[in-house]
């Protein structure tokens, strides 16, 4: 995925734990007489409330999801590297969106290999996310590896149905392979799906992209 790319949800802010939560209380004045105090009110029978509920626990291996987040967006990387270190290691690597941001970071710094190995964890921590094997995908194509991401492609279509970027990715490697039918057929599946400029323009002209021989 161009750019930056969709990441797992990050906790909502009413899921945070208790201790960071501030509760006010306001209490009726009492005792009090003489000018300007406020009068007394009379007693009278308060219907019990329901106690609130508390907010749900969030695992320790996904605390630091926020904080992570913030440091990621701001492009703090060495702060976040800091963080992710420290939620891999209360987590024993099984915290899949800190896995996820720090395959992110090191593919930026150039080692796709390494990003690639880390994106096949995200993968196996949680099969159901599509958005997992394109990035797998997306690491595999920068290592030249098109047939390999071609067949991660077709199963996160599997997840991810109507996705133009899968549509368009594929694509874009079967030109890599000089498969120009198999190519103009995914560009003009993805141009279905969505009408995006980068499509159009890749689809009359396909052999612009071929490979050398």
């Amino acid at each position: 995925m161009a750019g930056l790319e969709k990441a797992p949800p990050i906790p909502d802010k009413d899921e945070l734990d208790e201790e960071g939560q501030t509760v006010i209380s306001v209490d009726t004045p009492s005792g009090k007489e003489g000018p300007g105090a406020v009068p007394s009110v009379p007693d009278v029978p308060v219907q019990s409330r329901a106690k609130p509920r508390k907010a749900p626990d969030i695992p320790i291996f996904e605390r630091r999801n926020w904080l992570i987040h913030l440091h990621y967006v701001r492009k703090e990387y060495e702060q976040c590297k800091n963080i992710i270190k420290e939620q891999l290691a209360e987590s024993g690597g099984m915290c899949e969106y800190a896995v996820y941001v720090q395959a992110l970071i090191l593919r930026m710094e150039g080692k796709i290999q390494e990003s690639l190995e880390l994106f096949q964890t995200c993968a196996l921590l949680n099969t159901s996310s599509g958005d997992n094997l394109k990035q797998v995908a997306r690491s595999l194509f920068l290592l030249a590896r098109h047939k390999a991401a071609i067949d991660v492609y077709n199963e996160a279509e599997k997840l991810s149905v109507n996705d133009w970027e899968i549509c368009h990715n594929k694509g874009v490697c079967h030109m890599y392979l000089r498969e120009m039918d198999k190519a103009k057929e995914c560009l003009q599946k993805a141009i279905g799906f969505k009408r995006h400029e980068i499509s159009y323009f890749l689809f009359p002209r396909p052999r612009n992209f071929s490979r050398k021989p």
